[in-house]
């Protein structure tokens, strides 16, 4: 492995700017920029946190119409076209 250290947090500006941040206050992008160094902003989530109850229930449905029409069984084989051609062409029959 390499001995380049991974930021965990980029300040503000790095972020906004789009560039690699030294975490260190003030930050070589900073002192290059001529910006103030600041960590205020807090990070964004990325996604929801857990599956919605809708899509669940959507996924319940949708394999139990498979095991109802025994799509189950061709879904999980793959075919010449991969594993996703066989999906594919069990959702849109």
């Amino acid at each position: 492995m390499s001995g380049r250290k991974v930021a965990k947090r980029a300040c503000d500006g790095c972020k906004i700017r789009k560039i690699k941040c030294t975490e260190v206050s003030p930050c070589e992008g900073c002192i290059a920029a001529g910006i103030a160094c600041t960590f205020v902003r807090h990070p964004q989530t990325r996604g929801p946190r857990r599956l919605r109850k809708s899509t669940l229930q959507e996924i319940a449905q949708t394999q139990q119409q498979w095991a109802d029409t025994g799509l189950a069984a061709a879904a999980v084989a793959p075919q010449d076209g991969g594993p996703t051609a066989s999906l594919e062409s069990a959702l849109y029959v």
